[in-house]
């Protein structure tokens, strides 16, 4: 489910503009923030816990700029 949730947050946040992937020569891919004020690692690893929860999770999302009922385009 962390994987999931991580690529969903990424999404969020491109699709908000604070993001975008960067391709370099040899294929890889970056995901790079324009902030580096959120560190979600710990907040999506509450979101997915047995006893976690999403507060710290949609907190952060709306700091950030990203709209509490946000859907992805595609």
């Amino acid at each position: 489910m962390l994987p999931e949730l991580s690529a969903l947050v990424a999404l969020a946040f491109s699709d908000a503009g604070l993001a975008h992937w960067e391709l370099d020569w040899l294929g890889r891919t970056t995901f790079v923030t324009s902030s580096h004020d959120f560190d979600m690692a710990d907040h999506l690893a509450a979101a997915v816990s047995d006893n976690g929860g999403t507060e710290g999770l949609r907190g952060v999302l709306a700091v950030a700029g990203v709209a509490p009922d946000y859907r992805p385009a595609h």
